[in-house]
């Protein structure tokens, strides 16, 4: 007889002041069967424990969480983001020494690197997603506080490249985004892609409107309404064959 301890693992996304649930309804389900499917335990952040923030900060309550619950495997993923049925697990491809993000670009495009040592001295200059992350009990510095600088300093040193401006991304709107990147920067911690690994695995792609070639398994798309977005997320659906 052989016995195998299975993994702590948890899964959460964040819905706060009632967002969306025109939107929610839809990609709830398919969160909570991409949880259940690899055995994640699945956690909605509903509490606002910073109210005077952007909402987006109450992310970081990832860092208390897996401690508290003692979760070896995390990942977080934004509650407008699609996610197919067949997806796997990221952590059974990457090792624990590790943390990811969906993608990332050069942080200088957003980012004013120049005033913060951390993306100077680590030399990546990583800008990564944070709408969907992952890290493991050796890597949740990525959700870690942010004690050496305020979240004004932080939102000054972000700015929205040509394309974001021009819908409804502000500064504030990207500041878990830089901050999670900084943490990796601060923290020296190993980063991997989930894009990259789709591609390595095999995974299908697609092209999106913008002509970037993404994984099929996830559709996110950051700069648009809640309408167009539920209009759009049908249109998946459908492509999907789930509608």
């Amino acid at each position: 007889m052989t016995w195998h301890r299975q993994p702590t693992k948890l899964m959460a996304t964040l819905i706060v002041d009632n967002y969306a649930p025109s939107v929610t309804d839809i990609t709830l389900p398919l969160l909570k069967h991409w949880a259940k499917k690899h055995r994640y335990d699945f956690h909605i952040i509903t509490e606002r424990k910073s109210p005077a923030l952007p909402p987006v900060m109450e992310k970081f309550q990832m860092y208390s969480l897996v401690q508290e619950r003692k979760v070896e495997y995390a990942i977080f993923v934004d509650a407008d983001a699609l996610v197919h049925p067949d997806m796997y697990d990221p952590w059974a491809h990457i090792p624990r020494d590790h943390c990811w993000h969906n993608g990332h670009d050069m942080c200088n495009l957003r980012w004013t690197v120049a005033a913060d040592r951390f993306f100077q001295r680590d030399g990546r200059f990583l800008a990564g997603g944070n709408w969907l992350t992952g890290a493991s009990d050796w890597t949740y510095d990525i959700w870690a506080p942010h004690d050496d600088l305020t979240i004004e300093q932080a939102i000054a040193n972000i700015t929205p490249i040509v394309m974001e401006k021009k819908t409804v991304i502000e500064a504030s709107h990207l500041i878990d985004d830089y901050l999670t990147s900084r943490n990796i920067a601060k923290y020296g911690l190993k980063f991997a892609e989930i894009g990259k690994l789709s591609q390595q695995l095999g995974v299908p792609f697609v092209q999106d409107k913008n002509g970037q070639l993404t994984c099929a398994y996830f559709w996110h798309a950051y700069t648009v309404g809640v309408e167009e977005k539920v209009l759009a997320m049908k249109e998946v659906l459908k492509m999907w064959g789930l509608a």
